[in-house]
């Protein structure tokens, strides 16, 4: 299955909500990640779980380098075209 970035950024702003003190509502994919509470080890998790959602493997090496969920999008979205072509 191909995922758009739009969706696998769906997937992670709901993925953020249920993980961090900050409401749905209230997630706006373009701020960093440490401002919804959650340290380098709390992304790892949320990158271990996209990825179990996706059924794709992530590099959590890689992805830790995105700061933003809207990155992290960009990123998957990205490994995907990769390995369709």
């Amino acid at each position: 299955m191909i995922h758009t970035q739009e969706e696998i950024e769906t997937i992670i702003c709901r993925m953020l909500a249920k993980v961090s003190p900050t409401g749905p509502d209230d997630i706006d994919p373009t701020k960093r990640f440490d401002t919804f509470g959650l340290d380098s080890l709390a992304r790892v998790g949320v990158i271990s779980e996209l990825s179990k959602r996706l059924q794709c493997e992530i590099e959590p090496e890689e992805a830790i380098e995105c700061d933003s969920p809207r990155k992290l999008a960009s990123f998957v979205a990205q490994q995907f075209a990769e390995r369709t072509e």
